[in-house]
């Protein structure tokens, strides 16, 4: 079991790396499903969609050491989200309008 460590300045290289291994883990576990469903027949005519529980504020200025519910900035209440429809799964306007909210809400 990873020691713990102090939420505070002078540990937060050690924390800002522990969090990006977390993320980078999350990542390839999310992959690694995606491709599973892919590859089954159903999974072909599957429509995926990710939804995160919240934003995320750690780290994000210089010097900060917090988490999430510091703030109501933006990084920390913006739920991330993502859906992956292979061809044929979606209707036009649900693409369009899928298309309308990621250009109202650009990636930060």
């Amino acid at each position: 079991m990873p020691q713990r460590i102090a939420y505070d300045e002078a540990h937060g290289p050690e924390m800002k790396n522990r969090y990006r291994d977390a993320a980078y883990l999350s990542d390839q576990a999310v992959a690694k499903l995606v491709r599973g469903v892919r590859a089954t027949e159903s999974g072909k005519r599957t429509v995926l969609v990710f939804t995160s529980d919240h934003g995320e504020a750690f780290f994000d200025d210089p010097g900060a050491y917090y988490g999430h519910t510091w703030s109501a900035r933006e990084a920390e209440v913006r739920v991330p989200a993502w859906v992956d429809a292979p061809a044929g799964t979606l209707s036009d306007a649900e693409r369009a309008s899928l298309r309308a909210a990621a250009r109202r809400h650009p990636r930060p």
